[in-house]
């Protein structure tokens, strides 16, 4: 694992920005993916830390037959005022990074779309509700057996990051959050 020392001297000269997000970049550093919070965003130190909460959580409650869908975290290192989150680089059968829903464009692949069922269904009866869930957030691994989504993303909303919006306080309203924009994403993304 990359200890706090070597982010700090290094990181900066080897990592390598593979995406750009609303509040993070995602960089490939060494053999990993590293999620960092920009610079200045007024709740930066929580973000991380409330993903690497939520993934914990996620990990706990996961069947052993799903864990292959879930990109896992390794852990959280801070330095001063930025966090890192340390995570599984996913690739395809063939070495190379998969890409995202996004970035692969619609997917006709009947396996593709039941796992992904199976996942938010799973996610929602445990009240794990996902309420980022979208196309740059799940992404396309193509396996020996076919497309399989990998979701790369534990953000959820609540009291401690959206307290307007207050039928997410409730399990019922974060499951329906997420199966209304998993819903837009297989009406974007389904062919």
């Amino acid at each position: 694992m990359i200890s706090k020392e070597i982010l700090a001297r290094f990181f900066a000269a080897e990592a390598k920005l593979l995406n750009k997000g609303f509040r993070r970049e995602i960089f490939l550093f060494r053999d990993l993916i590293v999620k960092r919070v920009y610079r200045g965003y007024k709740r930066a130190a929580d973000l991380n830390r409330h993903e690497y909460q939520n993934y914990l959580k996620i990990a706990a409650r996961l069947p052993p037959e799903l864990r292959a869908n879930f990109q896992e975290i390794y852990g959280l290192e801070e330095i001063g005022e930025q966090s890192y989150l340390l995570c599984e680089p996913i690739v395809n059968a063939d070495g190379r990074p998969s890409p995202s829903l996004a970035e692969f464009g619609p997917v006709a692949d009947a396996f593709f779309w039941q796992r992904l069922d199976i996942l938010v269904k799973h996610l929602a009866q445990a009240d794990l509700s996902l309420t980022d869930l979208h196309g740059k957030n799940v992404l396309v691994r193509s396996t020996e057996e076919g497309l399989a989504p990998v979701i790369v993303d534990y953000k959820t909303l609540g009291a401690d990051f959206a307290p307007w919006q207050v039928d997410l306080f409730f399990p019922m309203g974060r499951a329906w959050k997420m199966y209304r924009k998993y819903k837009r994403m297989q009406r974007e993304f389904r062919k």
